[in-house]
């Protein structure tokens, strides 16, 4: 396994989800892990208030969008603590190492191959 691809990968994959999550919302400063939602344009909203269910849709695709995005920051950011904690690579639940295939497929992936099915099991990343 080449690790230093697979940071590299990671921190890569990092920036680019910080930059469109930056694209639809505001980062709070006390708390790195929460994104606020936007509005694509205040003047339009101001000034075209019959666009408002057009905006409404907008701003639900956006929640979902930014709920995709953060929710892969903290995969890819807990892949970088794994690194650092010298735990990267390492199923997390049988402890067994994680088939190279996989982790250059999915650099941030949790579990190995055969445990794939038991990975919403395992408790949500919080960093």
């Amino acid at each position: 396994m080449n690790l230093i691809n697979l940071k590299t990968k990671l921190e890569t994959e990092e920036k680019v989800l910080r930059q469109e999550l930056g694209e639809i919302g505001v980062n709070d400063k006390d708390n790195p892990s929460n994104w606020d939602i936007t509005p694509s344009d205040r003047k339009q909203e101001i000034e075209f208030r019959d666009e408002m269910a057009d905006r409404m849709e907008d701003s639900e695709e956006h929640v979902a969008l930014k709920t995709t995005l953060k929710s892969r920051l903290q995969e890819v950011r807990h892949a970088l603590k794994k690194i650092a904690d010298g735990k990267y690579g390492l199923c997390e639940i049988s402890g067994e190492a994680i088939e190279e295939e996989r982790l250059n497929a999915n650099p941030a992936a949790r579990t190995t191959i055969k445990n794939m099915s038991q990975e919403a099991n395992l408790p949500p990343i919080n960093l």
